[in-house]
C-alpha cells in the first residue's frame, strides 16, 4: 500500500512538473524556444524588461532579418522596426539595439547575427557619452557573450551550446520561469506590455514612472546621473575601435551602413557643454565622419552614411520641458526620445527629404554644419533663458555635491 501510494505521489509530482515545462514553453517568456505566437495568448513578452540580453541573442537568428539596427537605450526606446518608413528592401527589420549597450556590445552582437545570416543593412545609433571613459551602466555579461555565435576575436564560440543547455533549463523548469509565464498570460490579456516582435523594446516601468513623475522630474534626474557620470572623464578610444571594427565586418560581408548620431533634448546638450566636452563632441563627429569616408571607398554596395540628428532645431530637441506632471511630446527624458521622434528619424533617413531634421554628413559640409549648430544654440540660450539658468544651477548642485564627497 505505501509503495503503491509513492508510486502515485512520484507520477503526480512528475505530472506536475511536466505541465509546468510544457506550460512554460508554449508561453515562452523569454523567447528561447520559438514557440509560436499567438494574439491574446503568448504575444505579449513583459520579460523582456529584465532578460532582454536573454532574449535577443536567439531571437534574432529565427528572424533572419535584411536590416539589423544596433545601439543603446535610446534606440532601444526610439526606433520601431515594424515603421512603415522602411524601404522594401530592408525588411523584415530587427533592432537588436541593447539597453546599456555601447559600441562593443553592438559590435558583438553584430558578429554574432553575420555567423548566421548577412544582412543587407545595418543601421548603427551611436551616443558620445559612450565615447567617454565611464564605467557602463550595463555592462557586457559573460552570459551573454557565451550566447553568441562566435567569440571576439572570430572563433566558433565553444561553450555557446552549455550555454543554450542552461538557459533552455532555465526557462522551462525554473520558478522564475513559471512566474514569467503566469505574467506573460496575464499581460496577453490585459493588453498592457512590450512584444519584443521584431526586437522592439518598451519599457511599461519606464512610461509609469514618466507619466506619475512628469517630464521635468525625469529631465531633471537624468542630466543629473550624467553629470556625476561625466564629470571630467576623458575620451575613451576604443569606443571608436569597436565602430570601426562594425565597419569593416560590414565592408567584408558586403553590408551597407548607415550610422546616425541619436538626437537629444537640447538641456543634455547644455550638459555637455558645461562639462567642458563641446570641442570633444564637435571632434568626435569629424572623426566618424572620417571613418566612415574610409570605409565608403566609393563602393555603393558598401556605402557608410553618417546622419547626425543632434542640435538645436526649434521643433524637436528644443521642446520646452513641462513644469507640471505632463509628458514631453518628442522625449521621455533629456536622452531619450519618444517612437513619435524616431518615426520621424527613419522617415528621414530613409526617404522623406520634406523632413527638415537631420543633416547627412560630408566633408564639404562638416564645418558649416558644426558652425550652424553653434548658432541654433546662441538662439536656444536667447529663447529658453530660464531653462537654461535651471540647467546651470543643477549643474553647479551636483558639482558642488561632488567636491563635498
Amino acid at each position: 500500500m505505501c509503495i503503491r501510494f509513492l508510486r502515485i505521489w512520484m507520477l503526480a509530482c512528475l505530472g506536475c512538473v511536466l505541465v509546468m515545462v510544457a506550460f512554460n514553453v508554449m508561453m515562452d517568456p523569454y523567447l528561447v524556444f520559438g514557440f509560436p505566437r499567438v494574439g491574446g495568448v503568448n504575444f505579449l513578452k513583459p520579460a523582456v524588461e529584465t532578460h532582454e540580453r536573454l532574449m535577443k541573442p536567439y531571437d534574432v537568428i529565427r528572424r533572419e532579418p535584411n536590416t539589423i539596427i544596433l545601439g543603446s537605450s535610446m534606440v532601444d526606446f526610439g526606433i520601431d522596426a515594424g515603421h512603415p518608413a522602411w524601404p522594401v528592401y530592408a525588411r523584415p527589420v530587427y533592432n537588436g539595439a541593447l539597453v546599456g549597450g555601447g559600441p562593443y556590445s553592438s559590435y558583438r552582437y553584430l558578429q554574432h547575427v553575420m555567423a548566421h545570416h548577412r544582412p543587407a543593412l545595418v543601421v548603427l545609433g551611436v551616443d558620445f557619452e559612450f565615447f567617454i571613459n565611464v564605467p557602463d551602466v550595463t555592462p557586457i555579461t559573460s552570459d551573454f557573450e557565451k550566447r553568441l555565435a562566435i567569440t571576439a576575436s572570430g572563433e566558433r564560440n565553444a561553450v555557446r551550446l552549455q550555454q543554450y543547455a542552461i538557459d533552455v533549463l532555465r526557462a522551462s523548469a525554473s520558478l522564475d520561469a513559471v512566474t514569467d509565464s503566469f505574467a506573460t498570460a496575464i499581460a496577453n490579456v490585459t493588453g498592457r506590455s512590450s512584444t519584443l516582435a521584431g526586437g522592439n523594446w518598451e519599457s511599461i516601468d519606464y512610461y509609469d514612472t514618466t507619466a506619475s513623475l512628469g517630464a521635468r522630474v525625469m529631465v531633471r534626474d537624468t542630466n543629473s546621473f550624467n553629470i556625476q557620470r561625466l564629470y571630467r572623464k576623458p575620451m575613451n578610444p576604443r569606443a571608436m575601435e569597436s565602430v570601426r571594427a562594425i565597419l569593416k565586418l560590414c565592408k567584408d560581408h558586403g553590408t551597407q551602413v548607415t550610422i546616425f548620431i541619436n538626437p537629444m533634448q537640447a538641456e543634455a546638450l547644455e550638459v555637455f557643454d558645461l562639462l567642458g566636452y563641446w570641442r570633444a563632441f564637435e571632434n568626435w563627429k569629424r572623426e566618424l565622419l572620417s571613418l566612415t569616408n574610409e570605409y565608403s571607398g566609393g563602393d555603393t554596395r558598401q556605402s557608410v552614411v553618417l546622419w547626425d540628428f543632434s542640435g538645436y532645431d526649434e521643433l524637436y530637441s528644443s521642446e520646452s520641458v513641462p513644469t507640471d506632471r505632463s509628458a514631453m511630446r518628442f522625449f521621455w527624458d533629456s536622452i531619450h526620445y519618444r517612437r513619435t521622434l524616431g518615426e520621424v528619424i527613419v522617415a528621414r533617413m530613409f526617404g522623406n527629404e520634406d523632413v527638415p531634421f537631420g543633416v547627412i554628413l560630408a566633408s564639404g559640409n562638416i564645418e558649416s554644419h558644426l558652425a550652424n549648430i553653434r548658432e541654433q544654440r546662441s538662439l536656444y540660450r536667447l529663447r529658453h533663458s530660464e531653462e537654461v539658468r535651471g540647467v546651470k544651477d543643477l549643474y553647479d548642485e551636483v558639482v558642488a555635491t561632488i567636491a563635498g564627497k
